[in-house]
């Protein structure tokens, strides 16, 4: 049976043997406890907890309006929707959070999912973004790819844009270490010394806001 099937029972309180209440708008959503149980590690151990000699798993107690308060309904829908079919629709307005779901309910293959979005949509345009958010996300092989593209435009980053302006030093010092960037040794000197005038520039302006 192909995966995309398997659709029509994700959220069907008809076929459902496990609800949840999710988020502060208490929205209630319909599963079926073994196929979540096979996709998520956590549904596992919370649906099918081992016995008390764990040597066996016990038999699953009916479980109703389980409370899961402080997950967005929508991303939790299409975390559900994904453990069903293997699919789901990623965006960027939603990748961040499907990203902490995917970890929050150990489902690695959305995790996954979602670096190959971040692949995909790299460009030079956003490729510095992407990479502050891999950083900030702890996806090291995402950041990696992110630094390599970076490196390898290095002139449309540092001579065409002035995109690097808004690095923060941790960031740009990275860059710079790089032996695979390109970019001439002037223009980087060039792009250092404007860096650091907007970077004084934002102090200056951070500590007259605090007076």
């Amino acid at each position: 049976m192909p995966a995309s099937e398997l659709l029509p029972l994700c959220n069907n309180e008809t076929y459902s043997d496990v609800s949840f209440i999710v988020g502060s708008s208490r929205s209630i959503f319909y599963g079926v406890r073994s196929l979540l149980a096979v996709g998520s590690l956590f549904f596992d151990t919370l649906l099918f907890p081992p016995s008390i000699d764990n040597n066996t798993t016990a038999a699953p107690v009916p479980q109703n309006n389980i409370e899961i308060p402080d997950v967005d309904p929508e991303l939790f829908l299409a975390m559900m929707q994904f453990i069903y079919t293997g699919e789901v629709t990623i965006t960027a307005s939603n990748v961040n959070g499907l990203i902490m779901c995917s970890r929050r309910f150990i489902v690695p293959k959305l995790e996954e999912a979602c670096e190959t979005f971040f692949e995909k949509e790299t460009n030079d345009l956003n490729a510095l973004e992407l990479w502050e958010q891999a950083e900030k996300l702890g996806l090291k092989k995402l950041a990696e790819k992110s630094i390599k593209y970076i490196c390898k435009r290095g002139k449309q980053f540092f001579v065409e844009s002035d995109a690097y302006l808004k690095l923060n030093k941790h960031m740009l010092m990275q860059l710079l270490a790089r032996d695979d960037l390109r970019v001439k040794e002037m223009n980087v000197f060039t792009a250092v010394q404007q860096w650091a005038a907007e970077e004084f520039s934002r102090s200056s302006t951070s500590m007259s806001t605090m007076e």
